[in-house]
């Protein structure tokens, strides 16, 4: 007669057939890379895992810098000896749930070239990424060079008008530049408008040469953020 299984026995295979797979713990919300280093002013792309991970928001937490709604965290543009790593948060929902994922950035004292003597004898610290200064005269653009057309995209026959964003400075001079994301259209699931990689390096290199008439308040100047598109025609 066949013996009936013990009861431990059967404990033991009702846990393993209620157990959750071993791909569970993958469905964490994690933030890759996992422990990146930056220098002043460099930035990383930021990505959310696993693919399911929804996120609809990022944020930085600590440590300052800047990140965009893509996940792209920019480093502060000076970095003290001993800076705090900055810590930036993503938010969302993951199978339903509200989750949400931090990742710890290592920062490199330094600075951007340019940086020390960026700001307006009347101004305590750098605007924030992208804030406006509000200007009782606008900066007035003096000097704009003609960008390198890449000869990779000219002998594609690729055209563009590429927006970006500048850091001009109180002297005038554009110490740092980034190029923001586009969208074919505004709200969600929104289409990001792909560019060409070598059309953006060269909307960046041109507008670190460009030159402005700074922002004004009450005479003094200021440093302030600008925005502006370098074309790219054939």
């Amino acid at each position: 007669m066949r013996e009936k299984p013990a009861a431990s026995t059967l404990c033991l295979a009702l846990a393993a057939a209620l157990a959750p797979p071993l791909a569970y713990a993958a469905l964490e919300p994690h933030i890759h890379p996992a422990s990146p280093v930056l220098s002043a002013g460099e930035h990383v792309e930021l990505r959310a895992t696993p693919p399911s991970f929804r996120v609809i928001g990022w944020g930085v937490q600590s440590g300052g810098g800047f990140v965009t709604r893509e996940g792209v965290y920019y480093a502060p543009l000076i970095l003290a000896e001993g800076s705090e790593p900055a810590r930036v948060g993503a938010s969302g929902y993951l199978d339903g749930q509200r989750v949400s994922a931090q990742v710890e950035i290592r920062l490199r004292a330094g600075s951007v070239p340019g940086a020390n003597s960026c700001l307006g004898p009347a101004q305590a610290h750098f605007p924030e990424f992208g804030e406006y200064v509000p200007c009782d005269d606008l900066p007035e653009l003096l000097e704009h060079p003609v960008p390198n057309y890449p000869e990779s995209a000219r002998a594609r026959g690729i055209q563009d008008t590429i927006p970006v964003h500048a850091l001009v400075c109180a002297t005038g001079r554009v110490i740092f530049a980034y190029v923001p994301a586009s969208y074919l259209s505004p709200g969600p699931g929104a289409v990001p408008i792909e560019r060409d990689p070598k059309l953006v390096e060269a909307a960046i290199e041109a507008a670190l040469r460009y030159v402005f008439q700074p922002c004004r308040v009450a005479g003094n100047a200021y440093a302030t953020w600008v925005a502006f598109a370098v074309p790219f025609r054939l």
